[in-house]
């Protein structure tokens, strides 16, 4: 090209036109790069609540970026208003604040809060144009919006609270001990907490439970400082009293403050640590028999998932037993170091049924205990069973015998009977009308 030709276009009035792009019409209200669209095409993709709900990949990777992106940007010009609108009153709600703390570059928080968006703002489409509220549509659509999106935080919070709930009670999540934070196992847990009514509920229940057993126990740490006992004389500043440091601030006291430090004459905090003991395994039998289904079986099994957090706490092997009379019986052994996320998802959702007069293991227990590899040592027995047992002398000495053997505690928890010879074998028995969390607390059923 001739410097004459190049000097012709660029004063040429046509150049504007001809080097003007048209302009990329956005997809999103949110500057989205290609990952986050594909988070939430995928979102959609998995999940079959909001194929339901018939919204675009667009909608939900804009309420998926409000849920995970930590910093939110908008495009200049709208494209959908109304749901411009939504996302505007989000940012200016104060639940919507306090759950963002807790959604932001969490990959399965996030998903769960755009799941209450997703069906906050399906909600808001559909009812906009029918508000019966007279006044001016720009009106009744911002009132629309702020109404939506309170109670999709509000129901995103409740959510993510249930969900966390399920973590502790199937031992996932940072903080757990012998694991860390593995996001492919929470967004599992996820969906199976999605899909399945019965998982949600025990995990809820083993949330409840979970609190009382906490008031049950007071989980000591490995730092050597679990109480603060009184006071001694020594040099080490991170134990000196708060006293003695304001004598640093006075001249006067400065020289005293340094020779006392010197001679080791210091005032400190004195505590006194606890190391936890060795003890055995612990073993949980739920009673799977028919006359279990329902409320019972799920309260069951979130007890047994609360001892069996509580053995995970006291570094103990923990073995779960389903059992039925005449019917079968599944076992699930638990090392303190593994969480075995899916085995007890799928132990939760299974039921055995059938049953009969004897629905918990007393002459096959030994053969259970050898089955499931539990360990030796002192040993926490637990039976969960709403049957009233009859066990014939010579079962009931067997029993006491292999007992004493394995050295074991056995305590039965009865639901709406009496315990029948179940009482003769136990150690203690506690008996319920129905489960509750709360009548667990005077019980004390949790201490072991």
């Amino acid at each position: 090209m001739t410097e004459e030709r190049l000097q012709t276009l660029l004063v040429s009035p046509e150049i504007p036109a001809v080097l003007q792009k048209e302009p990329i019409q956005q997809p999103t209200e949110l500057k989205l790069d290609l990952w986050d669209l594909r988070q939430g095409e995928t979102l959609l993709s998995e999940s079959p609540k909001l194929q339901q709900m018939a919204l675009s990949k667009e909608e939900v990777s804009d309420l998926h970026g409000m849920a995970f992106l930590p910093e939110l940007q908008f495009h200049e010009t709208p494209t959908d208003p109304l749901r411009h609108g939504f996302m505007k009153q989000m940012l200016q709600n104060l639940d919507f604040q306090g759950l963002k703390q807790g959604t932001a570059l969490n990959v399965v928080a996030s998903q769960i809060a755009t799941l209450a968006f997703c069906e906050a703002f399906q909600a808001l489409k559909g009812k906009v144009e029918t508000s019966p509220i007279k006044l001016p549509e720009s009106k009744t659509k911002d009132i629309e919006c702020m109404i939506s999106v309170a109670r999709a935080a509000e129901k995103a919070e409740l959510e993510i609270n249930d969900f966390n709930q399920a973590c502790d009670a199937y031992g996932l999540g940072s903080g757990k001990p012998g694991r860390s934070l593995d996001s492919k196992e929470l967004a599992n847990l996820f969906r199976c907490f999605q899909a399945n009514a019965v998982i949600r509920q025990i995990a809820r229940l083993a949330g409840c439970y979970k609190q009382v057993a906490q008031g049950c126990h007071t989980i000591l740490g490995n730092n050597g400082m679990d109480h603060f006992t009184g006071v001694v004389l020594g040099c080490e500043l991170s134990r000196i009293l708060s006293m003695e440091l304001l004598r640093i601030a006075l001249p006067e006291l400065e020289l005293d403050f340094l020779r006392r430090f010197a001679d080791g004459q210091l005032q400190l905090r004195d505590f006194e640590s606890h190391e936890q003991a060795g003890l055995g395994p612990v073993v949980v039998v739920v009673d799977e028999s028919g006359s279990m289904n329902g409320t019972k079986v799920e309260h069951a099994k979130a007890i047994a998932l609360t001892f069996a957090w509580l053995a995970r706490c006291q570094k103990r092997w923990c073995g779960i037993v389903s059992f039925s009379g005449g019917t079968g019986h599944s076992v699930l052994a638990l090392s303190p170091a593994s969480s075995q996320t899916k085995e007890l998802l799928d132990w939760s959702a299974a039921f055995i049924g059938g049953g009969s007069d004897k629905d918990l293991p007393v002459s096959e227990m030994p053969a259970i205990f050898g089955e499931i590899g539990a360990p030796e040592g002192k040993t926490d027995l637990i039976y969960i069973s709403d049957a009233q047992l009859r066990i014939s002398a010579k079962d009931a000495e067997a029993f006491l015998e292999w007992k004493a053997s394995v050295k074991a505690k056995l305590t039965s928890l009865v639901i709406g009977s009496e315990p029948g010879d179940l009482a003769t074998i136990s150690d203690k028995v506690h008996l319920f009308e129905t489960l509750h969390p709360e009548t667990f607390r005077s019980e004390q059923v949790f201490s072991i």
